[in-house]
């Protein structure tokens, strides 16, 4: 009796989790994100190809049938609970306390405003679920949160002020510089780090599946104009998406201005590292088209390893002039 009652318990705290206001036909997908405000809706028991963005983040699988439809939007505006409007007001005074400018603020909902401090500005989205959801921040959803920590301590953790910061995209894993099992990689960024002279406070992940620091689509031109000059390096070791779609469909051009865009998200003078070129023999055209810009200075680097000296890899190096 015991067990089927827990049955019961897990499933109403699941249904619970969907948001109200949807058609019919939208069910939980329990096995995609559970930290996004709202989720992808299944047709005939297939996910769809391209849900309607959510926060930046679309739908993380495609249907093998290749149907695709727009997801039906919410129509009900919750807000947050009248009590976890009183917790944030609280946490606003802390982040006052401790020098942050807390501006544009929606007085109504307490769910969006923006936060400043020296030379850094974070873009905030607190989900109708918050605190049991973690806070949004630049249009990266911050997915190992706990409920009892509060917003001033991700900030100081993940974005510290006057601290120099790496990214690495593509990975649902947290990245640790001292731990080769983080990523398969680490060698490689390490050996790239010294040979530079750079050494990042703090490493943070990005993905579009969970598991990392943050879920988000870093090529997202609004992510990446809210995370603008943000970072002193940022390796794309191993992307797929919009990465792998323009090298398969050889669109050198789209590749590049792609790259660029993702570039702004360094500040001057830092280092944007681009691995997983498919073609090595447009490895010279990418840098010959990068450096036409005065914003950019390109090199391919071949002496790089990984796990040993047998798995070398060629990267694009583009340092930030301006």
């Amino acid at each position: 009796m015991m067990s089927f009652v827990k049955v019961i318990l897990i499933c109403l705290s699941f249904t619970a989790l969907v948001p109200r206001g949807f058609a019919n036909d939208c069910k939980f997908v329990s096995h995609m994100s559970k930290s996004l405000d709202r989720f992808c809706c299944l047709k005939g028991g297939t996910i769809p190809k391209d849900c309607e963005k959510i926060v930046g983040v679309s739908c993380l699988y495609e249907t093998k049938a290749g149907e695709s439809y727009t997801c039906p939007q919410s129509t009900e505006k919750r807000g947050l609970h009248p009590r976890m409007k009183k917790r944030v007001e609280r946490e606003l005074e802390k982040l006052k306390a401790n020098g942050f400018i807390v501006s544009h603020i929606n007085e109504d909902t307490l769910q969006e405003f923006t936060l400043s401090k020296k030379d850094r500005v974070f873009q905030v989205y607190l989900p109708e679920a918050y605190p049991h959801i973690g806070p949004i921040v630049n249009r990266m959803q911050y997915t190992r949160w706990s409920p009892q920590e509060q917003l001033l301590e991700v900030i100081e953790r993940e974005f510290p002020v006057g601290k120099s910061l790496m990214m690495v995209y593509c990975h649902p894993k947290p990245v640790l510089l001292n731990d080769p099992h983080s990523h398969f990689q680490v060698d490689l960024f390490n050996q790239y780090l010294k040979s530079r002279q750079i050494h990042p406070t703090h490493t943070v992940s990005l993905d579009m599946a969970e598991g990392g620091t943050f879920v988000g689509d870093g090529f997202d031109p609004e992510f990446v104009y809210q995370n603008r000059g943000l970072y002193e390096v940022v390796f794309l070791p191993d992307c797929g998406g919009k990465w792998y779609t323009l090298q398969n469909e050889r669109d050198t051009h789209g590749l590049v201005e792609l790259i660029k865009t993702v570039a702004r998200i360094v500040k001057p003078h830092g280092h944007l590292m681009l691995g997983k070129i498919i073609d090595e023999a447009s490895l010279d055209t990418i840098v010959a088209l990068l450096n036409k810009d005065e914003h950019f200075k390109a090199q391919v680097l071949r002496n790089f390893y990984w796990h040993d000296e047998r798995h070398t890899e060629p990267y694009i190096e583009v340092e930030i002039k301006k």
